[in-house]
C-alpha cells in the first residue's frame, strides 16, 4: 500500500494520523510494525518525477503497489492526476480523499470536483456514482455548529442565509466585522494581545506552549499585499510585540517568538512547505522548534531555507490547518481572489470560532463566484 498526498505537509500529517491510530488499535505486533514503517510521501516522489522529466513511474513501469491512497486530492492538477493514473496497475485499487468545495489547484483542472460531480449534492448516475462516498460526520466542529452552517450556506451558494448567520448568530461562534465600521483596531488589538503571549512562551524557552498558543488564533488573509493582506496583519501584529517586549529582539531576522512557516521541501531535515515552528530561546542563543509526533524538535537557525513569518498567512496556504479561532480577512470587489472555494476554505479552518472582515459586498462575491474551471473531465464521466 502507497500513503501520497500532493505536498510534503500532507503527507506528513498522514503518517502522523496513521501512527496515531495504530497505537490505539491494538494490532497483532506484525501487522502494527508493518503500519508503522507505511510512511506518505508526495505524488512526485512517489511517481518519480524530478522537475519537467519523464516520470520513473508509468504504464510502462508501474507502480507496484496493489493500492495506492491520495489525501488532500482538491490540491492534485489534472496533468499530475493523468500521471498518477497512467501509473497505477490497472488491477490495484485507487482511493481518492479530499473535500470537493475546497480550493483546487493553481495548475490545470479542478480535478476532484469533477470526478465527485453531482453525485456531492444529490443522487447522480455516471460512470463512477457506485465508488463515491460522502463523508457526513464533521471532526473539526459540531455538525449542528453556526460554524457548519455557514460553510454549508457558502458551499450551497446560499449568500442570504450566510449574511443571516454571519449577523443573528447567537452562540459566539461568529463575528461580522465590516472594513469600514472600525472594528479592524480592535482585532489588531487582540491578535497582539495573543502574539505577545507567544513571545513570553518562547523568551522563556517554552516552546511547547508557544507553539500551542501560535496555532490559537491565526489571521487568513485572502491576499499579501493591500490592507487586509498578509504584510500589514504581520506588521500590525509584530510592531506592537517588539514595543510590549523589546527584549525580544524583533528588529533581527531571528529574533525570539518569532512563528515561521516553511516554504519548500526540505527533504534532508524532515520539513515540508507548510510546516510552522517557532524561534525560542535555547541555551546557546535562538533555535528553531517544530511540532513531531515524539515531541518538540529543535535544529539550528543555519539549518533552515525558506521560511516566511507566520503571524499571519494566506488561505491557500491554510490548507490542511485547522485553528481554534481564525480571523478571515477579504478584498472589496471586484477582486479575482473572492470565490466561494476561497471563503469556504477559509471558514472550516476554524474549530471555534471565526471572525469575518470584510464588506457584505465582498461576502456576497465571493459566494456568488465558484471557480471555473474547463478541463473537459466533468462531462466526460457525468453525461
Amino acid at each position: 500500500m502507497a500513503l501520497a498526498a500532493p505536498t510534503g505537509k500532507a503527507s506528513a500529517r498522514i503518517t502522523e494520523a496513521v501512527h496515531s491510530e495504530v497505537e490505539m488499535a491494538g494490532l497483532p505486533e506484525d501487522v502494527a510494525g508493518a503500519l508503522h514503517d507505511t510512511g506518505a510521501t508526495t505524488l512526485h516522489r512517489l511517481l518519480g518525477l524530478r522537475g519537467s522529466g519523464k516520470p520513473r513511474h508509468d504504464r510502462f513501469n508501474p507502480l507496484p503497489h496493489d493500492m495506492v491512497v491520495v489525501d488532500e486530492t482538491s490540491m492534485v492538477s489534472l496533468p499530475l492526476m493523468a500521471r498518477l493514473l497512467d501509473a497505477v496497475r490497472p488491477d490495484a485499487t485507487l482511493v481518492l480523499v479530499g473535500d470537493p468545495f475546497q480550493l483546487v489547484n493553481v495548475e490545470a483542472g479542478a480535478v476532484l470536483g469533477e470526478i465527485v460531480g453531482p453525485a456531492a449534492t444529490e443522487a447522480a448516475e455516471g460512470p463512477l456514482a457506485a465508488d463515491i462516498m460522502l463523508l457526513e460526520r464533521v471532526h473539526r466542529f459540531g455538525s449542528d455548529s453556526a460554524i457548519a452552517a455557514l460553510a454549508d450556506a457558502i458551499r450551497t451558494g446560499d449568500a442570504d442565509r450566510a449574511v443571516d448567520l454571519l449577523r443573528h448568530d447567537k452562540t459566539s461562534e461568529l463575528s461580522w466585522v465590516d472594513d469600514d465600521d472600525g472594528g479592524i483596531d480592535r482585532l489588531h488589538r487582540e491578535a497582539a494581545a495573543a502574539a505577545v503571549e507567544v513571545a513570553r512562551a518562547a523568551y522563556a524557552g517554552d516552546a511547547e506552549a508557544g507553539l500551542r498558543l501560535a496555532s490559537d488564533l491565526k489571521v487568513l488573509c485572502a491576499t499579501r499585499l493591500g490592507p487586509l493582506g498578509v504584510y500589514r496583519w504581520s506588521d500590525r501584529i509584530e510592531t506592537p510585540v517588539a514595543r510590549e517586549m523589546p527584549e525580544v529582539g524583533s528588529g533581527r531576522r531571528w529574533y525570539i517568538g518569532r512563528p515561521i512557516i516553511i516554504t519548500s521541501n526540505d527533504y534532508l531535515n524532515r520539513l515540508f512547505n507548510g510546516d510552522i515552528g517557532l524561534v525560542v530561546a535555547g541555551d546557546n542563543g535562538p533555535v528553531a522548534t517544530f511540532p513531531d509526533p515524539s515531541g518538540i524538535r529543535e535544529l539550528a537557525m543555519s539549518q533552515l531555507g525558506d521560511v516566511e513569518t507566520w503571524w499571519a498567512m494566506t488561505i491557500h496556504k491554510s490548507q490542511g490547518s485547522e485553528f481554534r479561532r481564525v480571523i478571515v480577512t477579504l478584498p472589496p470587489p471586484p477582486s479575482p481572489i473572492l470565490t466561494r472555494e476561497l471563503l469556504y476554505t477559509a471558514v472550516t479552518r476554524a474549530k471555534e470560532q471565526v471572525t469575518l472582515v470584510a464588506t457584505e459586498s465582498s461576502l456576497r462575491a465571493a459566494i456568488d463566484r465558484p471557480v471555473a474551471r474547463a478541463s473537459g473531465l466533468g462531462p466526460k464521466l457525468w453525461p
